[in-house]
């Protein structure tokens, strides 16, 4: 009998940013060209899973000196991003709309979730509500998510 390799036991799993896509850690994405990721758009069906950190894509990163006065870029951006997935609770994660707990998400427009509704398309669905009691967006817009 042949053996597979593992190729991952534990997430998160690191992603490098699309050009010109400026990912923030909660954000949800999606696949892009190259194996890249970016931002989610609503309903997205090729979601990988929640960014842990902030991210650019390495064509972005720039040392220039900006602002008024000017200030120099010492600390580098980040160019690859950990992903959140299959069954990891990530909190922060920010909710286009009220969502009880336990609720099944969907990507929302910039990278939010919000919930699926009563006949959702099962491509669609990245995780579930994790936040103890829901979330009230009036409140608190963010909270947890279990990953799909």
């Amino acid at each position: 009998m042949s053996g597979v390799a593992i190729v991952l036991k534990q997430g998160p799993k690191t992603y490098t940013p699309a050009d010109n896509s400026v990912i923030k850690g909660g954000d949800v994405v999606a696949a892009a060209a190259g194996g890249r990721i970016a931002v989610a758009g609503a309903g997205a069906l090729n979601v990988v899973g929640i960014a842990v950190v902030d991210g650019i894509a390495p064509e972005d990163v720039t040392s220039a000196a900006s602002g008024d006065p000017l200030t120099a870029a010492l600390v580098p951006a980040n160019t690859k991003v950990a992903v959140a997935y299959g069954g990891m609770e990530v909190d922060g994660v920010t909710y286009a709309a009220d969502a009880a707990e336990g609720v099944a998400l969907i990507a929302a427009a910039n990278g939010d979730v919000t919930p699926a509704g009563a006949t959702p398309d099962a491509r669609t669905i990245v995780g579930w509500c994790a936040e103890p009691g829901g979330v009230t967006v009036a409140t608190k817009a963010t909270g947890r998510v279990r990953t799909r």
